[in-house]
């Protein structure tokens, strides 16, 4: 099972009609909650006109005026999950993440 610490990155895929990649890092913790702020990320496109690629974290890059939001952690069948405003954040697993984008 993961363990959630400071500096602990999550993220949160969404969207219709296309995969909104958006990542977290963790700046504080209590035993049943985090508080994260959103943190910066290096996008690759798979090619210029694919409108998809790859993306990973950029540690401890928080976003301009990024504000701290704090999220309820809860143990599920696929791992540690903390509430989102779309759908929920999981632990990042190291991997870069794919998205697709609309035009």
């Amino acid at each position: 099972m993961e363990i959630v610490e400071v500096g602990t990155i999550f993220y949160n895929m969404w969207g219709y009609d296309q995969t909104n990649i958006d990542w977290y890092q963790v700046v504080s913790k209590t035993p049943k909650t985090i508080t994260v702020k959103a943190i910066e990320c290096v996008n690759v496109e798979d090619t210029p006109t694919s409108m998809t690629g790859v993306t990973t974290p950029i540690s401890g890059a928080f976003k301009p005026n990024a504000k701290p939001h704090r999220r309820s952690l809860r143990v599920t069948p696929y791992g540690i999950k903390a509430n989102a405003e779309y759908g929920s954040l999981s632990v990042w697993d190291g991997k870069p993440k794919h998205y697709s984008t609309y035009a």
